[in-house]
């Protein structure tokens, strides 16, 4: 909130603060949420040069929660190079520079913009200013404050209680993605499932500081073929590398589609971070790599040492506990085999009842060697966030195998699985952490 008010009083001018007071009595007009069903869907055509849509996350996101939405505009024709998404922390001060960034690159006088929770009140102060409303064609506020109408912008809004969603999910699912495509382009999706990509697909995206999102600056990357089956690399070296500048991107890097792969970041004074994905089947611009910095919670509140990995799992779409979603709840099925040692699957969202969307899992000091699933207490008081005392064997080399599954809903029909190597979390004073990332939809 802090952030949004101090945003908020940047973005009026001095000359125009009074009228923007006085005619937001007048002008302002609240718009009801756009209705949950859309009209008959055309058939697929390539949307000429629409304008850009950028999307503000919400609180302690990062663009790469509108990875899936992006890659169904692609799949509609609505090319994925004009969609773009601002990451920022408690300052969103720049918000103003990255529209008019996006608009001077595709040569547009207006964008269009989706907004999440927090960033609805980002753009709260935004639309405020009617300098910076005349550079918005269409808004969509997502599950947050109601949209506003002034100052020329169109606007409405979605929520989450209209879709019988919950908060994260109502802004990346297929039926959130139906109503904003609608609003956004004035007819109905041909389709709101992203379509496969065969052959060669690109990925590509930001390294950015763990929550904080700024570029993780100095730190350098590797891209790996791995063997789906067991998560290993299949090859005696990287298929790419690369290095973070100062803006953070990374890529784009070809691979090839349905084939798994690992993206591995070194930082100095952090160590070895390794990434899972399920296999990309569609390219992608909206990848991003949170990075943990030195010396910061994250680090020193995760338990590493030799024989044992340290995860998190992540997915951009809350893993369901108990409440009011009935028998559709999430299982997140954790299991390791190797040399170092055997531990049968867990499933350690059993005592988890947030539904969460970050899911932080080591060996627990209190318990060594034993999955007690008991909560890990700095992780579990974080927002979005839970932790779980499990025990993945580890040992050096990573010769065993971390098998993570999930069915999302509770459907075992459409299983999800990621299979990892079993990285000790400390190879001499050496860190190692995996970061898991399920897709939040299910091909």
């Amino acid at each position: 909130m802090e952030g949004s008010v101090i945003h908020r009083s940047r973005a009026r001018s001095a000359t125009g603060a009074v009228l923007a007071v006085a005619m937001l009595a007048l002008l302002t007009v609240a718009v009801r949420p756009a209705a949950a069903t859309v009209a008959a869907p055309q058939a697929k055509a390539q949307v000429t040069n629409p304008l850009p849509i950028v999307f503000v996350h919400g609180y302690l996101g990062s663009g790469a929660q509108y990875r899936s939405p992006a890659m169904r505009f692609d799949s509609n024709g609505y090319p994925a190079n004009r969609i773009r998404a601002f990451d920022y922390s408690s300052d969103a001060s720049g918000l103003d520079a990255f529209i008019d960034s996006v608009r001077t690159e595709f040569g547009v006088s207006q964008v269009r913009v989706a907004a999440h929770s927090l960033g609805t009140l980002v753009m709260l102060g935004y639309l405020l200013n009617p300098f910076q409303s005349a550079k918005v064609e269409k808004y969509v506020a997502l599950d947050g404050t109601s949209a506003f109408c002034i100052w020329g912008t169109q606007c409405t809004a979605i929520t989450a209680a209209q879709l019988g969603q919950t908060h994260i999910e109502a802004s990346l699912s297929p039926e959130s993605f139906a109503l904003q495509y609608q609003f956004f382009t004035g007819q109905a999706p041909a389709t709101t499932t992203i379509t496969p990509q065969a052959g060669q697909v690109q990925i590509a995206g930001r390294a950015l500081n763990f929550q904080v999102n700024t570029p993780a600056t100095g730190t350098t990357g590797e891209l790996w073929a791995i063997d789906q089956a067991t998560g290993q690399r299949t090859t005696g070296g990287p298929q790419a590398t690369f290095s973070i500048g100062s803006n953070g991107n990374f890529g784009p890097l070809p691979v090839t589609s349905g084939q798994s792969y690992e993206i591995a970041l070194t930082r100095s004074g952090v160590g070895l971070m390794h990434y899972y994905f399920q296999p990309f089947t569609h390219s992608t611009h909206l990848l991003r790599l949170q990075v943990p910095e030195a010396g910061s919670a994250q680090v020193t509140n995760t338990n590493v040492g030799p024989d044992h990995a340290a995860a998190v799992v992540l997915r951009y779409r809350e893993w369901w506990r108990a409440g009011s979603h009935g028998a559709r709840l999430d299982n997140l099925d954790i299991g390791t085999t190797g040399p170092a040692g055997t531990q049968a699957p867990v499933n350690v969202l059993s005592r988890v009842t947030a539904d969460v969307a970050g899911v932080h899992v080591h060996d627990n000091t209190a318990s060594p060697r034993v999955s007690s699933l008991d909560p890990l207490t700095y992780f579990s008081s974080q927002a979005f966030q839970t932790g779980v005392d499990v025990y993945m064997p580890g040992s050096n080399p990573a010769t065993g195998t971390i098998t993570f599954s999930n069915d999302p809903r509770g459907d075992a029909s459409k299983r999800q699985v990621i299979n990892t190597p079993n990285w000790a979390s400390l190879v001499g004073t050496t860190r190692h952490a995996m970061l898991v990332e399920f897709n939040d939809y299910v091909a």
